[in-house]
């Protein structure tokens, strides 16, 4: 026991000096750095589909992601019965976060939904895609307008980064993208004042 207590680690200076020259190795599927998109492709992924019943869904998709900012897995779970177009919400659940939330519709997600049931009434699920398909969908229309690897979470850091040019608050932010720390949409709002 009297040698265990002796055993020390290093602090400070030194510790910061090891994890310096340590290499820097990415042990997930995430990408590094997400995908930055301007205001005029964010439309453009909003805007350019054909008038065809999977032009009305991609649409929906955008916008809802774009618009509202949700996770890949929150849309998937979005059922028809969570959206309500005559109070303009659309309830969904937080899986990351563990809670339910209500969000306003924009102009544009209603225009979309409303275009979206004229081609198809939705059983069950809103959109019917997997966590999968959605990712190739999103990826599709990224190549399509030439960013290579878009993927929803770069539409939900769009909108974070907008909101905070915008001047909300940290507890704005928080609120409206469903984080619980603090310190992530504190790093959105430092970033967008540099």
């Amino acid at each position: 026991l009297r040698m265990i207590e002796t055993v020390k680690g290093m602090g400070g200076k030194a510790a910061r000096n090891i994890d310096q020259g340590r290499e820097v190795t990415r042990t997930g599927h995430k990408k590094s750095d997400a995908v930055i998109i301007s205001h005029d492709i964010a439309r453009a992924l909003k805007g350019s589909h054909p008038p065809t019943a999977q032009g009305a869904k991609d649409r929906l998709l955008m916008c809802i992601l774009i618009d509202l900012g949700l996770r890949a897995s929150e849309v998937v779970a979005l059922t028809l019965a969570d959206v309500s177009l005559a109070d303009e919400t659309i309830r969904i659940y937080r899986q990351k976060t563990d809670y339910s939330q209500t969000l306003r519709l924009t102009r544009d997600v209603r225009k979309a939904l409303l275009e979206y049931l004229t081609y198809q009434a939705p059983t069950g699920k809103l959109l019917d895609h997997s966590t999968r398909s959605l990712t190739a969908r999103v990826r599709f229309h990224g190549k399509r307008l030439c960013y290579a690897n878009l993927s929803a979470h770069d539409l939900r850091h769009y909108l974070a980064t907008k909101l905070a040019r915008e001047g909300l608050s940290a507890h704005q932010l928080m609120e409206t993208m469903g984080w619980r720390s603090l310190a992530t949409a504190q790093r959105y709002i430092e970033a967008s004042a540099i």
